[in-house]
């Protein structure tokens, strides 16, 4: 008994003086913010007239990471305090907060962020150790004890709640949970007030329930990530690994993966505490934007995206649309508006991108083997063809022509794709002289054109006349991509082509003539596109016999020059035209794509294909030093719209509903200056069928990309975790995961419904249950509660049934429908099982799961794993009929009611 008063009195000691250093540090913090003025570039950087832009901009990016800092310790000035010894047994006690701008001492007292070396101290429990460099010498400093803080300003002054105290004792690490500093220290009574005898005994009588043995698990109130303002040991080494670093890592629901994710994001876009290392990295990154907007995180739906901004605002973190995006949103984006691959009002690209487009086989789910054959094919096409083409122009009549030629074919036969960077960089010398012949032999071939026109004016005069009326005439136009006579002309940069009116009638008379001569020399059939039928209404009015072959002649040597025009452009983006022909050649073999998959349609899948061969393309180039040194030179302008969409960090939350060629281009889209990429997924709760499945497709997504586990669940309730467990195992899923200790876990047991397929009896049940977590709420606010079903039509139907259900109850259901919209906190959330990847809620009713077991055979043991570890501490789930066969083995597990 004494031990135990001793004790509590330390405790309070202890609280006092925390609650003094909260309330001081955030009185500093607000005198701080009232100085703002004085904390300006100006006044940084004043006596230096000679001062860099990057300098400035370096300045403005300290004051504002100052002031930001400033706001946030006013508001939360510590969320840890830590007691530590060093080997010489010196004592040294550290307050951790997340918005401290630079460490500060004052004794052995220190104030740091959670970002600093030295807040990695928040995450060591007694007996851990930490080495810190204190003075250029490494220090290893052990922790003695720890409290974890959630501290606020109340009317009553600054408390701290949820609060756990840790220290050693009897050769264990003992915790207790204060669930409020000032309810413990009484000072809440401190008045005059004659009834403060009365509230002293309450105070007393309330005390037990102040203090717990063990940590407490919070109740989740709002829809959003769970504030875990102090990460553990192995997830604070994970996010403070150097921004240059590609990594996953992998671990069950609730393990932090994506809390570690944006923590790593919030340290390394805190500038003033990353380390000299990383912050040459930063200063030298080739991004447009500046570090703090040069970022990207990928999420595989919308409704995620937004559940994710309130984790991004608690680190200070400004997270728009423009940088939390899906996949198929930047896809579009990059293939449309960047790289022109996408057809835009009737001209432009060459694809019209279709998710359910039929255009692939079966086998092409093989990712991986698609890709490799497509960029095996291509690469080796490139070179080919400029072989080929060198190797035509040295059999040229022309000495000029003949002499370019040869030294083409030199440098190819010297380097090719041995060495890519350096072919590349030789062939860009030739790039003056090559165009200075194609515009000499354009001029000619032009020539001809007009007195082609001349000839049939002089013949009739309404000649042109009546070639307008004809091409306004024509409705069947064949697809471009599938004339083989176009597989020869690179994408070019040029003007937006007529359509209609006169101009367009003289360009496709100038097409239907160069297909002309072009199919003289080379004896291809004609297609169905417009110039193919331009020329079938020419006849005989076309170009004569010498004209043809003449013009012909000129066309080849144009078209083999053209390849040199612009080499860095034909490399990376020539890879479009590249897939036509890669596409056409393995339909017709049978292999990878249907019937359908050919002219201008294409799957999104083939996108991601086309994408990642660009980037790659362009990767092989920007590795080099030589060329990054004239990346501002017009000749590799096709590498600066590359550069123009990296960013300095990349980020990928639930990462294996991604497919690895998806992947492959979200890593290329990190900066080649700091080659950041970081993402966190789970196999088990894969729910695509064309997302990552094993370790290999992520190694080859980057090779030596580091995959680290992280295995402590803090999310489910310990019946909810083992109902986890047993249902993972049950699938032969299972992986390493465990709960954290010294936790209060228990709850209650998931509970079924079976028989009953009206969704009013659903709901009428649902009413009840939900009704009996209400009363075990007490008096506070009913926790999150989400509602899934099996599929989007049930949506609605749902919704409407439990508001009828509701009629008494002042609960209201929301169809949160497409997954476009998370709902409001004191309202009960509809969704289809398909959009809650990395949501959590503090219960969940899983409606129907036998309908999802017959609809969704391949999916439904990553549907059911994904929907029943959303629940943190109550489960429901509910059959149309009975349980579906294999999960009989779980009915024990499961009770019927909450009401006990």
């Amino acid at each position: 008994m004494d031990n135990k008063e001793t004790q509590q009195d330390r405790i309070k000691t202890l609280s006092a003086a925390i609650l003094r250093i909260l309330e001081r540090i955030a009185e500093e913090a607000r005198a701080q913010l009232y100085k703002r003025n004085a904390i300006s570039t100006d006044k940084l950087a004043q006596g230096n007239t000679l001062n860099s832009p990057e300098t400035t901009n370096s300045f403005n990016r300290i004051a504002r990471d100052i002031l930001d800092n400033a706001e946030r310790l006013a508001s939360e000035p510590a969320i840890a305090r830590v007691v530590a010894v060093d080997e010489d047994n010196n004592e040294s006690i550290y307050f951790i907060s997340r918005g401290a701008s630079s460490m500060r001492s004052e004794g052995n007292q220190h104030y740091c962020s959670h970002y600093a070396p030295a807040g990695g101290l928040a995450s060591i429990p007694p007996g851990g150790e930490l080495e810190l460099v204190k003075g250029g010498k490494t220090v290893t400093l052990e922790v003695v004890d720890r409290v974890l803080l959630h501290p606020k300003d109340t009317s009553a002054g600054w408390d701290s709640f949820d609060n756990e105290f840790e220290a050693f004792e009897a050769a264990r690490v003992r915790t207790v949970t204060i669930q409020s500093l000032l309810r413990l220290l009484g000072d809440v009574l401190e008045t005059d007030d004659p009834l403060a005898a009365i509230e002293k005994m309450i105070a007393d009588a309330e005390e037990g329930d102040n203090v717990i043995e063990g940590r407490v698990r919070r109740i989740l109130r709002k829809a959003e990530l769970r504030d875990q303002a102090v990460l553990d040991r192995y997830q604070s080494e994970i996010f403070r690994l150097p921004i240059d670093r590609q990594l996953v890592i992998l671990g069950s629901p609730g393990t932090g993966k994506t809390t570690t994710l944006i923590r790593r994001l919030g340290q390394k876009l805190n500038y003033v505490q990353l380390p000299d290392e990383e912050k040459a990295t930063i200063d030298n990154a080739a991004s447009a934007l500046p570090h703090a907007n040069s970022w990207l995180m990928f999420t595989p739906t919308d409704l995620l995206r937004s559940y994710l901004k309130e984790a991004f605002n608690r680190e200070d973190v400004p997270a728009s649309d423009n940088v939390i995006r899906t996949w198929a949103a930047h896809r579009h984006d990059l293939a449309r508006n960047t790289f022109g691959l996408l057809r835009v009002g009737g001209s432009g690209g060459r694809f019209i991108a279709r998710d359910d487009a039929p255009t692939l086989r079966d086998e092409a789910a093989d990712q991986i083997a698609w890709f490799e054959d497509f960029q095996t094919w291509q690469t080796d096409a490139f070179w080919s063809d400029l072989t080929t083409a060198a190797m035509f122009l040295t059999s040229s009549t022309s000495d000029g022509v003949r002499s370019i030629g040869t030294r083409l074919a030199a440098v190819l036969d010297r380097a090719g794709s041995s060495d890519v960077p350096s072919t590349i960089l030789a062939l860009v010398g030739f790039i003056a002289e090559v165009r200075a012949l194609v515009e000499a032999l354009n001029v000619e071939i032009d020539e001809a054109y007009k007195r082609a026109l001349s000839s049939q004016l002089r013949a009739d005069p309404n000649f042109f006349a009546s070639l307008m009326a004809f091409i306004d005439g024509i409705t069947d136009v064949a697809d471009a991509t599938e004339d083989p006579d176009e597989d020869d002309e690179e994408d070019e940069e040029e003007p937006a082509r007529p359509v209609t009116g006169p101009a367009a009638a003289r360009k496709a008379l100038n097409d239907a003539l160069r297909r002309q001569a072009r199919q003289h020399v080379t004896r291809r059939r004609p297609g169905r596109s417009l110039a193919a039928q331009v020329l079938e209404w020419l006849g005989d009015r076309g170009f004569g016999e010498d004209d043809r072959e003449a013009v012909g002649q000129r066309l080849l040597l144009v078209q083999s020059l053209r390849r040199f025009s612009n080499p860095v452009r034909s490399f990376v983006r020539g890879v479009p035209a590249r897939y036509v022909r890669f596409r056409r050649m393995r339909r017709d073999e049978g292999k990878w794509y249907t019937e359908a998959g050919s002219g201008r349609l294409a799957n999104n899948f083939e996108i991601d294909m086309i994408l990642l061969a660009l980037l790659r393309s362009a990767s092989v180039l920007l590795a080099d030093r030589r060329i990054n040194r004239v990346l501002d030179e017009p000749a590799y302008s096709a590498l600066g719209t590359v550069t123009g969409v990296q960013r300095n960090q990349i980020l990928v939350d639930e990462a294996t509903d991604f497919s690895p060629v998806q992947l492959g281009c979200m890593r290329l889209l990190a900066s080649h200056s700091t080659n950041s990429f970081f993402a966190c997924g789970d196999f088990d709760q894969r729910i695509t069928p064309w997302g990552s499945k094993r370790r290999s497709d992520l190694e080859w997504v980057s090779p030596g990309i580091e995959i680290r586990p992280v295995s402590i669940s803090y999310r489910q309730s310990r019946q909810l975790f083992d109902f986890s467990r047993a249902l993972a195992a049950l699938f032969d899923t299972q992986g390493d995961v465990e709960l954290p200790t010294e936790t209060n876990n228990e709850a209650v047991d998931p509970i079924l419904l079976t028989d009953t397929p009206d969704l009013d009896d659903v709901a009428a049940w649902l009413t009840a249950r939900i009704g009996e977590i209400e009363s075990q709420m007490k008096d506070e606010a009913l926790p999150t509660v989400a509602v899934l079903v099996h599929e989007e039509d049930i949506v609605r139907p749902m919704t409407d049934a439990l508001n009828r259900a509701f009629a008494q109850t002042n609960l209201r259901a929301i169809a949160c429908v497409d997954g476009r919209i998370i709902g409001s906190d004191d309202e009960i959330r509809v969704f289809d099982v398909q959009h809650i990847k990395g949501l959590e809620f503090e219960a969940v009713f899983f409606v129907g799961i036998d309908k999802l077991a017959a609809e969704q055979p391949l999916l439904f043991d990553k549907y059911l794993y994904v929907g029943a570890t959303r629940a943190a501490t109550y489960l429901g789930i509910t059959c149309e009929q009975h349980l579906p066969i294999g999960l009989n083995g779980l009915e024990a597990s499961f009770a019927s009611n909450w009401s006990a």
